[in-house]
């Protein structure tokens, strides 16, 4: 038996890599259309839009080809009558299905390391090849960024706002800082420019307005000098971390999209969307176990037909997957679904399918 497993696991590698390399290359020749008509991109910027492209398209990829592959791979064992023998020397229906279902297994936790953090990497690097390409990026200077918002007791004790942080002169210009008290605006600083000095930030220039219980305000204009406020602002090293730190969730890895998640739901902030799209990443990738255990069943009824008919079946059951995938969506965000059954559900009915599918035909 271990000899035909061997056998087995040889027969699907070569149409699941097939069927990887096909999917892969044709959803980056549909990539490389709209980068070619834009003339700000030269040669080697397109060249590495499209390199950064080829994790999230093999991910994508990966349920695909198991698809494909056990479909081509059951099908040609079927058209020479091999299952017919294997069957007739004792070998179950299960023992048969066991080799494509854990390939299908395997080739998930690839595609979940793929999308859950090569995917945001390179999503992150074609993002700075776009601005870099555009002009709108300096290696030294971090720009247009929040931090994240500080809370006490449930309540907004700090907002920042940086319009551009030098990283090598230790220099801020255009920062925005609003503290709060009890849930009542504190202080406003806005700053041209701030200094890292003595283990302190120091406004240099800008307009500090404090406001008094009695609805009163005091304002500090400065300009060229230095004042006793020093903002509480993070030291460099750590302020370079925030601001570097994604912002689109699309440039996040599981654990910072999570993160973020979870501070917009303290923070009250409706957050179904965005659990819904955190589950999907989990789901897609074990589309694969799901589309393994669908394609067994009909790989080997498949006998009678040729290639093209089993990359047509391929595209059937992946459209409706989709489509599954893409209708859950819409109601796990509507709240109509919990955001886990809205990313899982098409991944269940494809497992159920394919049980029915394996119960009728093959046991």
């Amino acid at each position: 038996m271990q000899i035909i497993t061997r056998y087995l696991f040889r027969e699907i590698i070569g149409p699941f890599t097939f069927g990887v390399l096909i999917f892969t290359v044709l959803m980056l020749g549909f990539a490389l259309v709209p980068l070619v008509q834009q003339p700000q991109l030269g040669g080697s910027a397109i060249f590495h839009l499209i390199v950064f492209s080829i994790p999230d398209n093999l991910a994508l990829a990966f349920p695909m080809g198991i698809l494909l592959g056990t479909l081509f791979a059951l099908g040609r064992l079927s058209g020479h009558s091999e299952i017919v023998a294997m069957r007739a020397g004792g070998m179950t229906g299960i023992r048969l299905m066991f080799p494509f279902v854990f390939f299908g297994l395997i080739a998930s936790f690839v595609s979940l390391y793929l999308t859950l953090q090569l995917v945001p990497l390179a999503h992150r690097a074609s993002s700075y090849e776009w601005m870099r390409a555009r002009g709108q990026v300096r290696i030294d200077i971090l720009r247009q960024q929040v931090l994240p918002l500080e809370f006490e007791n449930n309540q907004l004790k700090r907002l920042i706002y940086i319009d551009e942080f030098n990283l090598d002169q230790l220099e801020i210009h255009g920062a925005l800082i609003q503290e709060f008290r009890a849930g009542r605006l504190q202080t406003t600083a806005q700053a041209d420019a701030m200094i890292w000095e003595k283990g302190a930030w120091h406004v240099q220039r800008g307009i500090i307005n404090t406001y008094r219980e009695d609805g009163s305000m005091v304002r500090i204009v400065i300009r060229d000098g230095r004042t006793d406020y020093q903002p509480l602002l993070p030291k460099p090293e750590k302020l370079a971390k925030t601001l570097s730190a994604p912002s689109d969730p699309r440039d996040m890895t599981w654990k910072q999209y999570r993160a973020m998640i979870a501070q917009r739901a303290r923070r009250g902030e409706d957050v179904r969307a965005l659990l819904v799209d955190l589950y999907t990443r989990l789901a897609i990738p074990f589309a694969c176990l799901a589309l393994a255990i669908v394609g067994t069943p009909l790989g080997v009824q498949s006998h009678r037909s040729g290639a093209a008919i089993s990359f047509g079946l391929s595209i059937l059951v992946l459209t409706l997957y989709f489509f599954l995938l893409s209708f859950s969506q819409v109601l796990g965000r509507s709240g109509v679904l919990t955001p886990t059954i809205a990313a899982w559900s098409a991944n269940i009915i494809l497992f159920a399918a394919g049980t029915v599918l394996f119960v009728r035909r093959i046991k």
